[in-house]
């Protein structure tokens, strides 16, 4: 069945609405604001056409303007071949017969404005990557574990090192960085990180002084973050741990609200010290509806 999700601004009397379908696809964002979003969907579930516009009201050449428009071609293991954008704007990729993508080109009016091909060795990790219209070439090296150690183009040249567990740092010398036994960043660039026992950052300190402190519920997820001028900003989560509200200063800065389907039930909460700060919950949940989260920071 069908479904919606609601995030709210309660502070600003502002709302984006997202309707699913049965399997969990989005299909229709709407706002507060006028924005309609609507997408088509294959077989397979992957975006075939997406349109966008604004509902107007009263506005007639708002209302009446062309919608903004894109449509999407899939091979037949489901990656994406062409993309038609407005403006004559095309995209198109070609893949190897392993599947990795060899060659991205975009074309404006039937002019290329983008062409890039990709090389790859014999383990998928890309080996090089050809500006086919300045002939400038980029090229990455790992080491003998796989991890990309270096990027180096007509420019530039980054490193990274890995040591033997698996410790990032910038420079051979492996000294640029501070680790615990645990693998927890200490120390870079004059930033100092500090963690409680169950391995959360509780603390950054940076090189003018300037602290952060992060607090946590006992489930590990965050409750608080005390910024460096003292002013905290909460986190409430419903009991599926999915994020709900946000609040900052006194203010409800973001709430989630879920619309359910039937024989669900839905409660309202009001936090009595703070009347602005409400939120809702779910009750009495039978089962659990295909659902994504939705970031809320």
């Amino acid at each position: 069945m069908p479904y919606n999700v609601r995030l709210r601004y309660a502070n600003l009397d502002l709302y984006v609405n997202s309707q699913y379908d049965e399997v969990g696809n989005r299909t229709e964002i709407t706002s507060s604001l006028g924005a309609h979003i609507t997408m088509e969907r294959d077989l397979l579930g992957q975006v075939s056409r997406m349109q966008a516009q604004r509902d107007g009201g009263s506005d007639a050449s708002t209302a009446n303007s062309t919608p903004w428009a894109a449509q999407m071609t899939y091979n037949a293991p489901g990656q994406e071949i062409e993309r038609l954008l407005p403006g004559d704007v095309v995209s198109e990729w070609h893949y190897d017969d392993a599947g990795r993508p060899e060659q991205h080109s975009v074309k404006t009016g039937g002019r290329e404005s983008r062409k890039r091909r990709y090389e790859w060795n014999v383990n998928y990790r890309l080996k090089s990557m050809v500006n086919e219209l300045t002939g400038h070439k980029t090229q990455y090296n790992y080491d003998d574990f796989g991890n990309l150690i270096g990027e180096t183009n007509p420019f530039d040249k980054i490193f990274r090192m890995a040591d033997d567990v698996g410790n990032l740092y910038s420079s051979g010398h492996k000294k640029d960085r501070t680790y615990s036994p645990g693998g927890r960043l200490l120390e870079f660039e004059g930033t100092s990180y500090s963690y409680d026992e169950e391995g959360n950052l509780v603390e950054k300190i940076e090189p003018d002084g300037t602290h952060w402190r992060y607090k946590y519920y006992g489930n590990g997820m965050m409750s608080k973050v005390v910024r460096p001028d003292g002013k905290e900003v909460m986190f409430t989560y419903d009991p599926l741990g999915r994020r709900i509200e946000k609040v900052f200063q006194d203010r409800l800065a973001s709430q989630l609200q879920l619309r359910c389907a039937a024989g669900h039930r839905r409660a309202r909460r009001t936090d009595r010290a703070n009347p602005v700060a409400s939120f809702f919950v779910l009750v009495h949940i039978p089962f659990i509806l295909p659902s994504r989260r939705e970031h809320l920071a």
